[in-house]
């Protein structure tokens, strides 16, 4: 499948999710575990570098560079356009999403579902991408139409009326890509760096 994009404009369309943190693996360890101790709810799952490439029925596609760190019940994303320019955070949990754009302006938004449906034309729960991009359906709901590939990996189900189909390394199985459609709506998830796991990747 060709997936035509051009460059996304943060500032308009989309949110991200964490200030990149620019420190080295060790500080990163330490920094995370002694948070970890303090509240077990901010143990990190995982860390992860890469693109996000979106369109909606009808209009035009758009992509940003992303990362994305997921706690047990919390997030932090940043999205940022060619040469790192216009970063825009989105910090949340459960209750309450804290969005901080480019120029420094802060929303703060009760249900971000609401708002990515207002924005983009369709929403998407965090928690269920979190389980999608690590190449499992999420625990607590049902999914149906699983298919494996030859080493007995998921390769494509569907939930919450999405089709999810995955692309692995054939190395350790981690996944490479994650295609996410749903009623003309495509969402595409391109994993570069790993940065930190709780938990296996498949």
């Amino acid at each position: 499948m060709v997936f035509p994009y051009r460059e996304l404009k943060l500032s308009k369309h989309f949110i991200c999710l964490t200030t990149i943190l620019c420190l080295s693996p060790g500080l990163v360890s330490c920094a995370i575990n002694r948070t970890a101790e303090k509240d077990p709810s901010r143990h990190l799952l995982f860390e992860l570098n890469g693109r996000i490439l979106a369109s909606r029925a009808n209009e035009t596609s758009f992509s940003a560079s992303f990362n994305w760190r997921q706690y047990i019940d919390s997030f932090e994303m940043v999205f940022w356009g060619p040469l790192g320019q216009g970063k825009t955070s989105l910090i949340g949990g459960r209750e309450r999403v804290t969005l901080t754009t480019p120029s420094g302006g802060k929303r703060v938004f009760t249900n971000y579902q609401q708002w990515m449906e207002n924005k983009l034309g369709f929403s998407l729960p965090i928690s269920f991408v979190a389980a999608w991009i690590r190449g499992r359906p999420f625990e607590e709901h049902p999914h149906n139409a699983v298919l494996l590939n030859t080493r007995g990996e998921i390769i494509r189900f569907q939930q919450l009326g999405w089709q999810i189909e995955l692309s692995r390394s054939p190395e350790n199985g981690a996944t490479t890509r994650v295609v996410m459609e749903k009623g003309g709506n495509l969402l595409t998830i391109l994993c570069g760096t790993w940065l930190e796991l709780a938990e296996s990747l498949h």
